[in-house]
């Protein structure tokens, strides 16, 4: 039930070392982020994947797209964009911490504001719960709301109205066919988490808002790391940075404008301590549903015919299978195939490889049979070699590892 956008990035015909790559970032529903990269000749496989999915053209992809390599790095080019945001900023994030990293970007972006006369927009949108828990490994998150208070807001001249923030929560399921669709598990947390016994982290096992995005002016920075101090620091998480990319841009805000309808947003116009928590604007599985697929429809009739002539595209895609939404898994099931397809005497030449980097390792069926059956091919040349390298991190890099109680299981359970 994490909520997370793929950000796919296919180049095609990039070289690189005089090989060709092709880089897939894939955020699947229950998994963490899965990076894939294949290499060699492009094929005809990229063409029967991209005509069913609206792909956005990078334009000068050479100068325009940056892999960021290292959390300290992250967090300068973060601060580097406050800096010089213009028109408006969305960050989206699980939280946002109370640390000194984070909180020295939103000092940057109230100082960028007071320079532009209030004309910059931010909007922040995170996880309801997440946001608002405190206690335990939480404290850090005493909330993330208090955090923007301190930082981002000028509390001096009340000149707030271009800032706002989101806390989301998926809608409440309101038909049976909704319901029905949902495992016995899946409805046995929602009523846990309903009851008077849930509280703190035992919330966050319903639904999760784990968008991980941020897009100043025509700038995207797509990542998996969230907005606090260990990714700032130490927490190695992957970062591709789209430069001067309107279309990009434009599509990002309006995805996560969806969201922000959704949900909950803070009033911090009253006095006291602790901001006003304001209902959605609008709810229910279905209407939400509905607009955030107009908006991929939108993106994929406009871009499906065209896109592939360009060396680099972005396919984005959500996946929240409770409410029908999988175009992320038919995506990356789609391009498995493809790549598993053996060679004919129309593609001789097909070598491909495949090395996936992830936080947890947890394939579905499906893609483990196209794995094996991508490993299976064998190449044009006869030559030995791993077809499919994977890369995962170790449980005692879990930010759970070493925990007490029943929490301490999870590394090894992912």
């Amino acid at each position: 039930k994490n909520i997370k956008p793929d950000a796919t990035m296919l180049s095609l015909r990039r070289p690189v070392c005089a090989t060709t790559w092709s880089k897939l970032c894939v955020l699947g529903l229950h998994r963490k982020p899965l990076t894939v990269a294949t290499r060699r000749q492009s094929f005809s496989g990229w063409s029967r994947v991209g005509s069913t999915h609206g792909a956005i053209p990078v334009a000068s992809a050479d100068d325009n797209v940056e892999i960021v390599d290292s959390p300290d790095r992250f967090h300068k080019l973060m601060l580097r964009m406050a800096g010089e945001a213009k028109r408006q900023v969305w960050l989206s994030s699980l939280y946002f911490g109370t640390d000194e990293p984070t909180s020295r970007v939103f000092r940057r972006l109230r100082e960028r504001r007071a320079e532009l006369d209030g004309r910059l927009e931010v909007r922040l949108i995170g996880d309801h719960n997440r946001c608002l828990r405190t206690g335990g490994v939480g404290t850090e998150v005493s909330s993330s709301v208090l955090t923007v208070r301190r930082n981002l807001l000028d509390e001096t001249n009340n000149d707030n109205d271009g800032v706002q923030v989101h806390l989301f929560r998926p809608p409440v399921a309101e038909s049976e066919g909704v319901v029905s669709s949902r495992s016995r598990l899946e409805r046995w947390i929602d009523a846990l988490c309903a009851s008077r016994f849930a509280k703190g982290r035992l919330l966050e096992l319903a639904s999760t808002y784990h968008i991980k995005a941020y897009v100043f002016d025509d700038n995207v920075l797509i990542s998996g790391a969230n907005m606090g101090e260990t990714y700032f620091t130490n927490r190695q998480d992957r970062y591709i940075l789209l430069r001067n990319q309107p279309e990009l841009a434009e599509h990002v805000r309006a995805s996560l404008e969806v969201f922000a309808q959704f949900a909950h947003s803070v009033d911090y116009s009253r006095d006291g301590d602790q901001p006003t928590i304001v209902p959605p604007q609008q709810s229910g599985w279905t209407a939400f549903r509905d607009q955030l697929q107009a908006v991929q429809r939108r993106l994929t009739t406009a871009n499906t015919a065209t896109s592939l002539s360009t060396t680099t595209v972005v396919i984005p895609k959500f996946q929240l299978g409770s409410v029908g939404l999988r175009d992320d898994q038919a995506l990356t099931q789609q391009w498995l195939d493809a790549v598993a397809t053996r060679p004919t005497d129309d593609e001789p030449s097909v070598d491909v490889d495949v090395d996936i980097a992830t936080g947890y390792i947890n394939f579905p069926p499906d893609y483990e049979r196209a794995l094996c059956a991508i490993a299976r091919v064998e190449r044009p040349d006869k030559s030995l070699g791993p077809r499919v390298r994977v890369i995962a991190a170790s449980p005692s890099a879990n930010g759970w590892h070493g925990a007490s109680g029943l929490i301490s299981i999870i590394p090894q359970l992912y």
